[in-house]
């Protein structure tokens, strides 16, 4: 995703990109849609060995095609940051190892608490570490700019949200709802409408509502949807799960194109990949 995004920034100026960004989010995340009907499709026809093998052939195809892309290398580019990515892999490695053992071990279990202690420290260690480099990973005084630092935390939680539901929801329509996986895939499929489209229309509300306006209405949609999902029980109708679900939807695919645009506005021309 950021070496798409990056594209992008070759591409198109930045008066376009809002727009380029909208259609980029509405195809990613109706991606993910079609990703999961093309698997229950394959796991209509064979059985799950088929999933990675396609998924094996795609990423060769995706490599030849990669081929004709025009070089955007920069000749002058500064080296990599070792000192910085390794503080924050470990970060994020120690701490995701915590969240998915917090539901065997629970919340108050010290490796689960302690983990995410540890991950929230070394992260603060490669932001001081970062923040007195010449050439950093990441510029952390990107953070003071308002729009970059509630672009990255929209962000966060529009990917927890999304992430969240894909895997909670999938699991209650399958094995609570009894559909199967090709089912699934065709009852998740009006998620991605008001997605791609709220998405692909950014660049026309975000200027007239304003960046802040844009994303209260987009979190509580999500807040919404999923406050509506908390009535879901054992014997629920596919109706009572799609109405909030198109909710969330709509929340995300507003949220999602405009998070993106204001992390990517914030940074300098200079940071950018050059033409």
């Amino acid at each position: 995703m950021p070496a798409t995004l990056s594209l992008l920034t070759v591409a198109y100026p930045k008066e376009d990109r809002m727009k380029a960004v909208g259609m980029w989010a509405g195809t990613a995340g109706s991606g993910g849609v079609l990703g999961m009907l093309g698997s229950g499709l394959l796991l209509r026809l064979w059985d799950w060995h088929a999933i990675f093998w396609s998924l094996g052939i795609a990423g060769l195809v995706i490599f030849a095609l990669g081929c004709t892309v025009s070089s955007s290398r920069e000749t002058e580019a500064s080296r990599v940051d070792w000192l910085g990515a390794v503080p924050i892999g470990a970060a994020v490695a120690i701490a995701v190892f915590a969240i998915l053992d917090a539901p065997d071990r629970g919340w108050s279990d010290p490796l689960v608490w302690g983990g995410l202690v540890a991950g929230a420290v070394i992260a603060v260690v490669f932001g001081v570490v970062e923040f007195h480099k010449r050439h950093p990973l990441l510029d952390v005084r990107l953070f003071a700019d308002p729009n970059f630092a509630i672009g990255v935390a929209a962000i966060v939680i529009l990917f927890g949200a999304t992430f969240g539901f894909f895997f909670i929801g999938m699991q209650y329509v399958q094995q609570i709802m009894g559909y199967s996986p090709l089912t699934t895939a065709i009852a998740f499929g009006p998620f991605m409408v008001p997605l791609g489209i709220f998405s692909a229309l950014s660049f026309w509300y975000v200027p007239k509502l304003g960046l802040r306006l844009v994303l209260f209405i987009g979190t509580l949609l999500m807040a919404v949807g999923f406050a509506c999902m908390y009535g879901l029980h054992l014997h629920s109708t596919y109706s009572q799960f799609s109405w909030p679900t198109l909710v969330l939807a709509t929340g995300i695919g507003i949220c999602t194109a405009p998070t993106t645009s204001a992390i990517m506005g914030a940074v300098p021309d200079e940071k950018l990949p050059p033409r």
